[in-house]
């Protein structure tokens, strides 16, 4: 997904702000979405990472008067960019001082709440190491295999999950040092405080393993941050959306759901925890959550037999997409 993607859009473009779209007929017909004026230049900064993709947005939201801006509204907790990147800053230090994460050291993600996901991704990041992502649905053998084949140092988890790691790496029960991460400064990491990247590495994402074992492929900082700021310019998400983020964030397409609407400004709503939300169900919270952009399978959209007049945007990929669906 992240291979030789091409992409654009500067900072200092408001997040409301998009390029004017259009549609082309390609070489077979078929109706393709591009941006007037799009040169297909690679906009990838040397040295940029994607925790910076979040923090200049922080900043940018700060610089307005927009500090109350949400980045998530979940049902049982919203935080607000500020706080988000606070509470990520938080952990990130803890790591570093009490648990001597260095940089390049490679950090499992296993939580069935997704607020742990989104904090868990950006203290990794900040803390200059690379995170490896687990799904808690996943068989405890195959977690296992993960965290060892990735050469994972330590597991960010709870308690009802850390038993499932079994001794392929140690555990860190968030919900046991909650106030111990609480009182760390909210103020990001210096340099001196968590050291200069010693690699390019982002995240560490394993395949399904249908064909086999697992494999793991290594994403770049490069790679994924090109691949968001293509998609901040090419989809039209803005600080108005209200993005729907239903996927687990050990699948890939998961990115498209978290990063490009933190690169736009806009507020994730993720599904209820723990829970498999589809048809009816799916359609009455994406009605009540006032959602208005929404990525997923076709599967899943097969489910849905109402409209949804909020729902302005809508990413479908990853199985082909029947006539009768796009109808």
């Amino acid at each position: 997904m992240v291979a030789d993607v091409r992409e654009a859009a500067p900072d200092a473009r408001p997040p409301a702000e998009k390029p004017e779209r259009e549609a082309a007929r390609g070489p077979a017909g078929d109706r393709v979405l591009t941006c007037p004026g799009y040169d297909n230049a690679i906009r990838w900064r040397p040295g940029e990472r994607l925790e910076q993709l979040f923090e200049r947005r922080c900043d940018w939201l700060h610089l307005v008067g927009w500090d109350n801006h949400l980045a998530v509204d979940a049902l049982d907790l919203t935080l607000s960019y500020a706080e988000l990147d606070g509470l990520a800053n938080q952990l990130a230090r803890f790591l570093v001082r009490r648990h001597g994460v260095r940089p390049g050291d490679r950090i499992g993600l296993l939580s069935d709440r997704a607020v742990d996901g989104y904090v868990g991704m950006l203290a990794v990041l900040k803390a200059r190491a690379a995170y490896v992502p687990l799904d808690a649905a996943f068989p405890p053998d195959r977690l296992a295999y993960i965290a060892s084949d990735a050469g994972v140092r330590l597991v960010l988890s709870r308690s009802h999950l850390a038993e499932r790691i079994g001794d392929a790496a140690p555990v860190l029960c968030l919900d046991q040092v909650q106030d111990q991460v609480g009182a760390q400064s909210t103020d990001r990491l210096g340099p001196d405080e968590a050291g200069q990247p010693v690699s390019n590495l982002c995240y560490v994402i394993y395949t399904s393993g249908s064909t086999g074992r697992p494999k793991g492929v290594a994403i770049q900082h490069a790679s994924i941050c090109n691949f968001i700021r293509v998609a901040d310019e090419v989809y039209g998400i803005t600080c108005k959306d209200r993005v729907y983020q239903g996927m687990t964030i050990a699948f890939d397409f998961s990115v498209e759901e978290i990063w490009v609407p933190w690169m736009a400004g806009a507020t994730l709503v993720p599904k209820p925890d723990g829970d498999r939300v589809l048809g009816r169900e799916l359609h009455a919270f994406l009605r009540d959550r006032r959602v208005t952009a929404m990525c997923c399978v076709p599967t899943l959209l097969a489910t849905l037999d109402e409209d949804l007049p909020r729902l302005r945007f809508l990413l479908v990929s990853g199985e082909p997409c029947p006539q009768d669906l796009v109808t």
